[in-house]
């Protein structure tokens, strides 16, 4: 009878992939947000527009409010 042993990876290998692993994720310099995300849209920019019909008494540094 053959004995076959079902043996791990050795240690260093272990180390070495955990050092390759940890470096890649830790000193990552892809930013996501400057490829894709380009900003608010219209549909944002409408909701959170100021007011254009205020009255010029209500805007502050009026002269109308001296």
């Amino acid at each position: 009878m053959a004995k076959t042993s079902k043996q791990g990876p050795s240690l260093s290998a272990t180390l070495a992939m955990l050092w390759r692993s940890f470096r890649r994720d830790a000193f990552d310099d892809y930013r996501p947000e400057l490829h894709y995300m380009r900003g608010p849209g219209p549909k944002w920019r409408a909701k959170h527009a100021p007011e254009r019909d205020a009255a010029p008494d209500m805007v502050a540094g009026s002269p109308l409010t001296a």
